[in-house]
């Protein structure tokens, strides 16, 4: 089963935005992808811009593959699961994006769970180093750079399902 972890944020609120993800199999990370948004977005934007990167990198690569999203945005998992309604116009445009995406994908294979923001500190931190660096989206499949043996010591340490749980 593959796992992946998703977030975005904004420092302010709109305000300077990115969004991040990671995609995980066994514990091997096999690709991560950040992006900045520019200088006017939400932060519900840019969690729903992390989700909606992942499936169009997951719909080019691993199409029906079962997988568990995991996002520390209470509000996107539960719209994207249909507990909650998208009232807001620019919300309803991305939710309705990544719907389409998801049924491409084949619904049937995804599971979303919401994690503390303590259980997503990679995608966390791909979202501040996006913010912080970068002006164009950057994908990478090369694991063994210097960031990626970064968010795997970070994925280890505190992201791991049962890693924390099981130390205490």
């Amino acid at each position: 089963m593959y796992y992946a972890h998703t977030d975005g944020g904004s420092r302010g609120n709109p305000g300077p935005a990115g969004y991040g993800w990671m995609l995980l199999r066994n514990d091997s990370l096999i690709a991560y992808e950040h992006g900045y948004m520019g200088a006017d977005s939400t932060n519900n934007q840019a969690e729903y811009q992390g989700v909606l990167r992942l499936f169009e990198y997951l719909n080019e690569h691993y199409r029906g593959s079962p997988i568990e999203i995991r996002c520390d945005s209470q509000l996107v998992v539960k719209q994207l699961e249909g507990d909650f309604r998208v009232k807001d116009a620019a919300m309803f445009a991305l939710h309705q994006r990544v719907q389409a995406l998801m049924a491409e994908y084949g619904r049937e294979h995804i599971t979303f769970r919401w994690v503390r923001r303590n259980h997503n500190r990679c995608a966390d931190l791909l979202v501040n180093v996006a913010i912080d660096e970068l002006k164009e989206p950057t994908i990478s499949e090369n694991n063994k750079n210097q960031f990626a043996f970064r968010l795997k010591g970070l994925y280890t340490f505190y992201d791991k399902p049962g890693l924390l749980a099981a130390a205490h």
